[in-house]
Formats: structure tokens, C-alpha cells, sequence
């Protein structure tokens, strides 16, 4: 897998130095946001905001509210976290699974944008977002970002604290 990343990069590399290439034309009605900055702490995305979790496709994007879809961080990423990429026209995705490739990914979810010829990108949080920037101006990419998918069990921590008083 990542000897694909790998050689997918190249290749848009190699095109992008290469004036004689022909790459895809922008073209604003399958142009996905822009990431302005990448911090430890989260994304900012102009025109959609600053945090940590986000749902990005072409025309657009939000934060991902894990709690729509029940997604958490052991069932991992569901058909229906990615079905609005696919709806809004990415022909990419970009699959943040957190900074330590803690957030899983279930088959079916895979098998969904397999079928429908989706190119699927999966890595860590830093990797996703070189990824999409490499993507962003010649491809209709959507992408998934998460930054701590560790808080669910952060959260359970603090309310057992809290329970037992400690």
C-alpha cells in the first residue's frame, strides 16, 4: 500500500515538472477545499473552519461529527462516513485514520468505493493531508481528516474518574 502512495506521488510529480504533460484542468465545480494550515492541534480550511475532524469534497466540506454515524474508533470508518464524499463527485478519497493509524476502517466501507471505481488513500493524519494537497487543484478528491481518535478513550477515562471520585 504505501508502495502505491508512493508511486502515485511520483507520478504527479513527475507530470507537474514535466511542461509538456497533460494534467486535468481545474475546473470549480469538482474543486475541493484548500488546507491553509496543519498543526499539531488540527486543520484550518477556509471557508469551512479550524478543528480537528473533517469531512472535505468537492465543493466543499464540514466537520465530521463522529456521533451521526455512531463511527468510533474500534468499528472504525462506515459506508455511511463516506457515502457524502462519493455523492459530492470525489473520484478520490483520502483516509485519515488518526496521527498513530489508530481509526479503523470497516470492509464494507472499502468495498462501496471500490465499487463505484473510487481511488482510495489511507494513512496517517500528516500523510493524509500531503496527500490531498498533492491532489487538490488536478482531481475531484474528498478526504476524511481526524486528528484524535484517541479522545473516545480519554473520555471514558475521565468518567470513570468522575464516578468513583478519584
Amino acid at each position: 500500500m504505501a508502495e502505491q502512495l508512493s508511486a502515485q506521488l511520483d507520478r504527479l510529480r513527475l507530470a507537474s515538472s514535466n511542461p509538456t504533460a497533460k494534467l486535468a484542468q481545474p475546473n470549480p465545480r469538482w474543486k475541493s477545499p484548500r488546507i491553509k494550515t496543519i498543526t499539531p492541534c488540527g486543520l484550518e480550511i477556509p471557508g469551512v473552519g479550524a478543528g480537528t475532524d473533517f469531512k472535505l469534497y468537492p465543493g466543499g466540506g464540514r466537520f465530521w461529527d463522529w456521533s451521526e454515524t455512531q463511527t468510533k474508533l474500534e468499528t472504525g470508518i462506515q459506508v455511511a462516513d463516506v457515502e457524502e464524499l462519493v455523492q459530492n463527485g470525489a473520484t478520490t478519497v483520502v483516509i485519515s485514520r488518526g496521527r498513530k493509524n489508530e481509526l479503523q476502517i470497516q470492509t464494507e466501507a472499502l468495498r462501496y468505493l471500490a465499487e463505484r471505481d473510487i481511488t482510495v488513500l489511507i494513512a496517517n493524519t500528516r500523510r493524509a493531508v500531503e496527500l490531498y494537497c498533492a491532489l487538490v487543484d488536478t482531481t475531484p478528491v474528498g478526504a476524511l481528516f481526524v486528528f484524535y481518535p484517541g479522545q473516545e478513550k480519554r473520555s471514558r477515562t475521565s468518567k470513570y474518574i468522575e464516578e468513583h471520585d478519584l
